[in-house]
């Protein structure tokens, strides 16, 4: 929603220096004491990009994806009812989270 009311804008050049040294430390943290772990962590990390790009950009789906998350949402009781609205859920979740603290 580029056009949302925000109390306050960053410049775009605060978040390349952001990515910048969190680069940096990732690498030095790396370079200066390398593990098995951390290229562990670095696979992870590329196959979930690899993973980003056919199913979340290109909104591709594998055939039957649907019938095993119904699935897995009924055995979790997870599954939200149908006839309500995003915003009636987000406000009946907000109630229940109050009421238990």
């Amino acid at each position: 929603m580029p056009d949302a009311p925000r109390p306050f804008r960053a410049p775009v050049w605060m978040s390349f220096i952001v990515v910048i040294m969190a680069a940096f430390l990732c690498i030095t943290t790396v370079v200066l004491d390398p593990r098995l772990e951390y290229l562990y962590a670095t696979l992870f990390i590329v196959a979930g990009v690899f993973l980003y790009i056919p199913f979340v950009h290109y909104s591709w789906v594998v055939p039957g994806m649907n019938a095993v998350t119904r699935l897995i949402q009924s055995l979790f009781l997870v599954v939200p009812p149908e006839d309500l609205e995003e915003d009636v859920l987000i406000g009946s979740a907000a109630k229940a989270k109050a009421k238990h603290t």
